[in-house]
């Protein structure tokens, strides 16, 4: 979401057939509002970091799954989409550990490489 800045809706309900490429550079084709579909080209680290997340995640062969998917307890990765409201709650997992109350919980998210930056200066 922090390199396409996508509504979160159209992130997860993204398939692994959204994430294609095309040429030498890899695109997403996220499913927007009223049917229309708006094709973004990825940013070399989202580039990786989405082939390292279907090769960890064993999903390259389920092209019509859903690119990201829930957790059961104990970490059980399933076959259902994300919801809005599990991004909600992984945003303010990430901004709490932190400690952090004047960042964002945003810039979190889009800047992980920040965490262990805030933990530093929270205590």
């Amino acid at each position: 979401m922090g390199y396409t800045f996508a509504r979160v809706t159209a992130v997860v309900t993204l398939r692994v057939e959204d994430y294609f490429q095309q040429g030498r550079r890899s695109w997403l084709r996220l499913h927007e509002k009223g049917g229309k579909r708006h094709e973004v080209l990825c940013h070399h680290s989202l580039d990786e970091y989405l082939d390292a997340w279907i090769a960890a995640a064993s999903i390259g062969d389920d092209k019509k799954g859903p690119l990201f998917r829930s957790f059961k307890k104990g970490d059980k990765l399933t076959t259902s989409q994300s919801t809005r409201s599990d991004v909600l709650y992984m945003i303010k997992r990430r901004a709490k550990g932190a400690a952090s109350p004047t960042l964002p919980a945003a810039i979190l998210f889009e800047r992980p490489e920040l965490l262990p930056i805030c933990k530093t200066a929270a205590r």
